[in-house]
C-alpha cells in the first residue's frame, strides 16, 4: 500500500509542478531589471574598461634594447660594441596627476552606475504599482457590473409591478452593456501594463505567460518625511557625486597639463666591450625639453582649463537639478497623502452610505431612476478617485525614496 501511494505520488508530481502558476512578485522584477537592461551592462563594461585605464597611462614607454658596434676593419676586429637598454618615461608628477583623474573618473562612473540602477529600481517599482492600479480597476468595474446588475433587476421589478416604465428598463439594460464595455477597456488596460513590465525588466518572450500572477499588495514603512530630511540628502545624490568627481578629475588634468612643461626623461644602461669581453658598463641620462611651449602646452592647458570650467558648471547644473526634483517629490507626496487621509475619512464612507440609501428607496419607489443613477456615479467616482490618489500616492513615495536613501515601498 504504502509502494503504490509513493508511485502515485510520482505521477502526480509533475502536474502538482505544473499547475503551481509563476509569481513574479516586486523583488524578482527588480532583480530581472537590473540583470538584463542593457544600459546598466553597458555602463558595467565602461566602468570595468576605466578600471584598466591607468595600466595604460601609466607614462612608460616601451623599453629600447640597441646592439652597437663600431670601428670595424679586416676580419672581426672593432674599437667597441655594446648592448644597450633605454626607458623613457613622463616627469613623475605628470603620471600622478593623470592617474589621480582616472581613479577619480571611475569613481564618478560608479556613481553613475548606482544613479541609473536607482532610477532602474524606481521605474519598476513605478510600473508595478501601474500593475496593481490596473487590476484593482478591474475589481471597481466589476462592482460597476454588480451595480448595473442590481439596477436592472430593480428597474425590471418596478417594471413589472406597476410602479416603473420601459424607459427606466431600456436605461438599465444600457447601463449592463456600456459596465460589459469598461470591462474589456480594463482588461486591455491590465495586459498594456502587464508588457509594459515584462518590457521594462527585459523578460524572454517564452517566459510571459499569462499564468504569471503577481503580488496583490506592496508594503511600505513611510514615517513622516519632512521638507528638510529630504533636502539633506542634496549632497550625498550619486549625479551630483558624480558631477563633483568629474569636476576634481578635470582639475587633475589640468596640472598635469601644466606640468607636462617639465621634461620627460630616458635612462640608459649598456655592456661595453673593448675587445676583451663585456667587461665595462655605462649609463645615459636624458630629457626631452618642451621647446613648442608657446603652442603645444599652451593649448593643452587652456584646453583643460575650458574642460574644468564645464566640469563646474555641469555640478551646479545638477545640483540645482536635484533640488528641484527633491522639492517636487516632496511636494508631490505631501499632496497624494492629504488626498489619501481625505477620502478615506470622509468621502468614502459618505458615497458608500448614499449608495445603501438611495438604492433601498429606488427600490420601494421613493425615488426615481435619475437619482439613482446619479447616486451610483458619486460611489464609482469616490472609488476610482480614491484608487488614483492611491497610485498616485505610492508613485511619490517611490520618487521620493529615490533621493533620501532609504527604501519606502517594497
Amino acid at each position: 500500500m504504502r509502494w503504490f501511494l509513493t508511485l502515485a505520488f510520482l505521477f502526480a508530481l509533475p502536474l502538482i509542478m505544473v499547475a503551481q502558476p509563476d509569481k513574479l512578485t516586486l523583488e524578482k522584477a527588480i532583480n530581472l531589471a537590473v540583470e538584463n537592461n542593457p544600459e546598466i551592462r553597458k555602463l558595467q563594461a565602461n566602468l570595468e574598461e576605466k578600471r584598466m585605464q591607468w595600466r595604460t597611462q601609466a607614462g612608460l614607454d616601451n623599453p629600447e634594447f640597441t646592439y652597437f658596434k663600431e670601428g670595424l676593419g679586416e676580419g672581426n676586429d672593432f674599437d667597441e660594441q655594446r648592448i644597450a637598454v633605454t626607458q623613457s618615461f613622463d616627469f613623475p608628477s605628470t603620471a600622478i596627476f593623470r592617474h589621480r583623474a582616472i581613479k577619480k573618473e571611475e569613481k564618478a562612473l560608479e556613481y553613475k552606475l548606482k544613479a541609473r540602477k536607482r532610477d532602474l529600481i524606481a521605474a519598476v517599482k513605478k510600473q508595478y504599482v501601474q500593475l496593481l492600479f490596473s487590476i484593482y480597476s478591474k475589481d471597481l468595474v466589476i462592482q460597476k457590473i454588480d451595480l448595473s446588475e442590481e439596477l436592472y433587476n430593480a428597474a425590471y421589478s418596478r417594471n413589472e409591478s406597476g410602479i416603473g416604465n420601459g424607459m427606466e428598463l431600456l436605461n438599465a439594460e444600457i447601463r449592463k452593456a456600456e459596465a460589459s464595455n469598461d470591462m474589456d477597456r480594463a482588461d486591455a488596460r491590465f495586459h498594456e501594463a502587464r508588457y509594459g513590465l515584462f518590457n521594462l525588466i527585459g523578460m524572454k518572450i517564452e517566459d510571459q505567460k499569462y499564468t504569471i500572477q503577481y503580488s496583490d499588495t506592496l508594503r511600505t514603512n513611510q514615517e513622516k518625511i519632512n521638507q528638510d530630511k529630504a533636502l539633506n540628502f542634496l549632497e550625498e545624490q550619486p549625479e551630483y557625486k558624480a558631477a563633483s568627481l568629474n569636476y576634481d578629475a578635470s582639475l587633475s588634468k589640468m596640472r598635469e597639463a601644466k606640468s607636462n612643461i617639465l621634461p620627460d626623461l630616458s635612462l640608459s644602461y649598456y655592456k661595453q666591450d673593448f675587445g676583451n669581453g663585456f667587461d665595462f658598463h655605462g649609463f645615459e641620462v636624458g630629457v626631452k625639453l618642451p621647446l613648442w611651449i608657446p603652442l603645444k602646452h599652451k593649448g593643452e592647458v587652456a584646453m583643460a582649463s575650458a574642460r574644468s570650467q564645464q566640469n563646474q558648471w555641469e555640478q551646479v547644473r545638477v545640483k540645482l537639478q536635484m533640488k528641484k526634483e527633491i522639492e517636487t517629490a516632496w511636494h508631490g507626496y505631501e499632496e497624494s497623502l492629504s488626498t489619501i487621509h481625505r477620502f478615506d475619512k470622509t468621502i468614502r464612507s459618505k458615497a458608500n452610505l448614499l449608495l445603501d440609501l438611495t438604492y433601498e428607496a429606488y427600490r420601494i419607489g421613493e425615488i426615481d431612476l435619475i437619482t439613482l443613477l446619479d447616486a451610483q456615479q458619486t460611489y464609482l467616482r469616490s472609488q476610482q478617485t480614491f484608487y488614483d490618489a492611491l497610485r498616485n500616492h505610492y508613485i511619490q513615495l517611490i520618487e521620493l525614496e529615490k533621493y533620501i536613501g532609504e527604501e519606502i515601498v517594497y
